[in-house]
């Protein structure tokens, strides 16, 4: 004899499920999604300027894919790849750099229908005609990916897209001598919404959705500030009224730091050998860091009587209370 079923039983089991399932789902959607931080270079194509809104159309799919935080890309310095940009990008705390290129852009136009509407007058006499053909677009793209620390590529993909449409345009025909016409068209579209704006844009989404990368690092993140005398730091260039250390985040430095500058006063050698037995330092200067990078430090000269002090690179610095 068969086990006798309960239905409320079940509906009950149904229901713990249902609120179990819910609970799954409302953790997930409260887990915040991990977005890497990108800026976008200028976009590269064989065209010239031809596709002038490539990297504007990358921005949009980065945003739209939901992976990345796109930064103002405006702020990086125009061109290729440079230690300028790497050095701008370290400030802006980028994962990495994305750049497209354009490789490729066709358009076919397929036969079509030519209509006359009349004529019309606008200083001369034109005879005016609707036509409507077909075309046919395809685009590559080539999407990479650069360290914004070393420069290096961490990943390089390809996109292609495809767009068959319309194309609708106005035919102004001038007849100026016999057997000689001249022929103007007048588009009626935006460039993001002809075939082939929309094959540029379909190879951009397709070269977002593959690209798939490491980052070397994660944003600089500041390291253990070291107690006073433990910095062991130079000074690496004299700028004006700034001087650049060789240490910076990487070492625990952070604006508003104090740091005293030690310099080589004097130098004892033994007068047989040349050897040197001893040098005579002292601190010269006391300087306040205005700002770091991940592995620059930047101070100010300025001493409080206005004054800028007198060090020079390969001063030895020193972290003070």
């Amino acid at each position: 004899m068969g086990r006798s079923r309960n239905p409320h039983n079940r509906l009950k089991t149904l229901l713990v499920l249902v609120s179990i399932l819910a609970c799954n789902l409302d953790l997930c959607a409260q887990i915040p999604k991990h977005t890497l931080t990108v800026a976008v270079l200028p976009s590269q194509t064989r065209f010239n300027s031809r596709f002038p809104y490539a990297a504007d159309r990358l921005v949009h799919s980065l945003m739209s894919s939901g992976q990345y935080e796109v930064v103002d890309g405006l702020s990086l310095i125009n061109g290729r790849l440079s230690s300028q940009v790497l050095e701008e990008a370290q400030k802006m705390g980028v994962h990495a750099i994305f750049q497209i290129s354009v490789t490729m852009a066709d358009q076919r136009t397929g036969a079509g229908i030519n209509a006359g509407l009349g004529q019309i007058k606008i200083g001369q006499i034109y005879d005016v005609g609707l036509a409507v053909s077909k075309t046919t677009a395809r685009a590559e793209v080539v999407l990479r990916a650069f360290d914004p620390q070393t420069g290096r590529i961490l990943a390089s993909v390809n996109g292609r897209g495809t767009s068959v449409g319309n194309n609708v345009g106005l035919n102004l025909d001038y007849t100026q001598f016999a057997g000689s016409i001249d022929r103007y068209q007048l588009g009626m579209r935006q460039y993001s919404t002809t075939s082939i704006g929309k094959a540029i844009q379909r190879a951009i989404d397709s070269a977002v959705n593959n690209i798939r990368f490491q980052a070397s690092n994660d944003l600089p993140s500041a390291a253990q500030a070291p107690a006073a005398g433990q910095l062991n730091a130079l000074i690496a260039d004299v700028d004006g009224d700034v001087v650049y250390l060789n240490r910076g985040r990487n070492a625990g430095l952070a604006p508003g730091m104090k740091v005293a500058v030690t310099a080589t006063v004097k130098v004892i050698r033994d007068p047989a050998t040349g050897e040197i037995l001893e040098e005579l330092t002292e601190i010269v200067a006391v300087l306040s860091i205005e700002s770091v990078r991940n592995r620059i430090a930047i101070a100010s000269r300025q001493m409080p009587d206005g004054t800028l002090a007198d060090v020079k690179v390969g001063d030895l610095v020193q972290l003070v209370d």
